[in-house]
């Protein structure tokens, strides 16, 4: 499956993101050659790219100065098409697409980073800068510039988090980084799960929740891709691990007294905060077994609770039983850090282990 980019989205996501949002939501400028610049009155028939072949036009006749004139030119159309006067970054971002029409890379730079300084959380500025160093090859800058945009999705309009950490994650997988490339798929699909009631209310149509699910499919494909890669090198460390993994789940109370929590046999139906569910349903899934999906469900409740230490010396305990020592010790401490003295100590006992096995491999080499 052909990796979907900021100009590539299907449509029918493309109308889920646009659809209309709350008075306070952020509004996404451009998405999926869509032009949009407020949440209130979303345009969704205009092509971007017939909107920048009109304007190409109008610039040439009346050109006397490149900034002037794409800002002017935006704002012109802009006016036609809105009932208020567009922002400043809407126009420049406006403009940098113009001159990326145009090939212009240098140009496109140019207003892309004013338009970036301007709103330094809109993740759609940060998604179309990142799918232009793609597109010239410079893939460690596309993938720190779709990071930025995850980052930048997480601070603000939450749907836009999985989408392009799910890309940067392609670009990994692609340029041999499996390690890095499986985190970023695992976070990324803890965001679909954990941020589930925000895009819920962007597919409120069949089509829409059908293309949202094939992005998402194709990340869990790509995760467990790149997993089968990693496994031959990790089955010494899980093997290794195994007495420590197999201590006990913590209890999380998570602030919910227990009369509060309820959940069927596996723990699909919960009631209680967000993140317990998550924390419940990661649990089951690593009592059937499921230790991927345990990880990305206890990510969930990270991303959700990250002040909660039970939760991640819970992913932790899923990391080992994969054979992930490094993950397993990075979350230990940042459960220890949150005042789990359990943690604490096992974080070094992991470290142990792992020494202990690369020790071992290093003398089976000679």
């Amino acid at each position: 499956m052909r990796r979907a980019s900021l100009l590539t989205l299907p449509l029918a996501v493309v109308h889920a993101l646009l659809a209309p949002m709350p008075a306070n939501a952020q509004a996404l400028p451009e998405m999926g050659g869509l032009f949009s610049m407020q949440p209130k009155r979303i345009i969704r028939k205009e092509s971007m790219e017939r909107l920048g072949a009109r304007l190409d036009v109008d610039l040439r006749r009346t050109a006397t100065g490149r900034e002037q004139d794409f800002a002017g030119a935006a704002i012109a159309e802009a006016r036609r098409m809105l009932r208020r006067e567009p922002s400043l970054d809407e126009v420049y971002f406006v403009a940098a697409l113009m001159l990326q029409a145009e090939k212009d890379s240098r140009g496109f730079f140019d207003f892309a980073n004013a338009a970036i300084r301007l709103a330094p959380d809109n993740w759609v500025y940060r998604s179309a800068k990142a799918d232009q160093y793609r597109k010239l090859g410079r893939k460690q800058y596309a993938i720190d510039n779709y990071l930025a945009a995850a980052a930048a999705g997480e601070r603000g309009d939450k749907p836009g988090a999985p989408l392009t950490r799910k890309w940067a994650a392609d670009l990994l997988k692609e340029t041999g980084k499996y390690q890095e490339a499986e985190r970023e798929y695992e976070k990324s699909l803890a965001q679909f799960s954990a941020y589930s009631p925000e895009i819920e209310t962007r597919t409120r149509d069949a089509k829409s929740r059908k293309s949202w699910a094939a992005i998402r499919g194709n990340a869990m494909s790509n995760l467990l891709a790149v997993g089968k890669k990693l496994a031959a090198a990790r089955a010494p460390y899980k093997v290794a691990l195994k007495d420590v993994a197999a201590e006990a789940i913590p209890e999380v109370a998570d602030m919910v007294p227990p009369e509060m929590v309820q959940v069927d046999a596996d723990a699909r139906n919960v009631s209680a905060s967000p993140a317990h569910a998550h924390y419940l349903r990661g649990t089951g899934r690593g009592s059937a077994g499921k230790d991927v999906e345990c990880a990305i469900e206890l990510l969930a409740a990270t991303q959700l609770r990250p002040e909660n230490p039970g939760y991640w010396r819970a992913l932790a305990q899923a990391y080992l039983r994969q054979g992930r020592p490094a993950d397993a010790a990075n979350a230990c401490r940042r459960a220890c850090a949150l005042g789990d003295s359990d943690a604490c100590a096992l974080g070094p006992r992991i470290q142990e282990r792992a020494a202990e096995v690369k020790k071992a491999k290093a003398r089976t080499r000679r």
